[in-house]
């Protein structure tokens, strides 16, 4: 129990906050050790900069979320990630690629509120929706190649829809981009189940 100002600084000297985080890093890196992890993972800005060397994780059976957290790339460390069974959350923010992404995910995938001029690096398949609104695209090439939901591309640059998912189960919404789009410019190879929203 802390009695007084002088056991309170003691406790919170910057080398004991310094040993508690390298404490966390090691159990983080426990964590990370095994080729599964079963149940969800947040990353906190602590984690970003995780040495890869000591991440063997291949698949998260859950969602994977690293969302709000100034990222310019997502963490060297990702790579190892191969599949992720729930979400992938990477919106709001700074991403200018998808590079290390997982190929695999079993939900949905958020990349909105970006940076993104690309989407090289997507998974191929999304069982539920893709969210690549809100970014600097101008082109939909690295699209993942089936979206079994929807595929929302709206608020980017783009003056093609090339590149498109060649299925797209439900939705496409794609309003406010440098070109007004309508159902011509969608490419032949290209199947939509749902709605086509070019207008809010």
């Amino acid at each position: 129990m802390i009695t007084s100002i002088k056991v309170f600084k003691e406790v919170f000297k910057p080398h004991n906050l310094a040993g508690r985080q390298q404490e966390l890093r090691e159990q983080m890196y426990k964590t990370l050790g095994q080729e599964i992890l079963k149940g969800d993972l947040k990353v906190e800005p602590w984690m970003i900069d995780l040495d890869p060397s000591r991440v063997k994780v291949r698949k998260i059976d859950g969602n994977l979320d690293c969302r709000f957290l100034d990222l310019t790339s997502l963490p060297v460390w990702f790579q190892s990630i191969e599949e992720v069974t729930g979400m992938f959350w990477c919106h709001n923010n700074l991403l200018t690629s998808l590079e290390g992404s997982p190929q695999t995910v079993g939900e949905s995938f958020d990349c909105s509120s970006n940076q993104l001029t690309s989407l090289e690096g997507s998974p191929q398949t999304i069982r539920i929706t893709f969210w690549c609104n809100n970014n600097m695209l101008t082109s939909l090439e690295g699209s993942p190649q089936t979206v079994r939901g929807s595929f929302w591309c709206s608020d980017n640059q783009l003056t093609s829809l090339e590149g498109l998912p060649k299925q797209i189960s439900k939705d496409l919404w794609c309003y406010n981009n440098a070109k007004q789009f309508t159902e011509t410019d969608i490419p032949k190879e290209t199947k939509i189940g749902g709605k086509i929203k070019f207008k809010l």
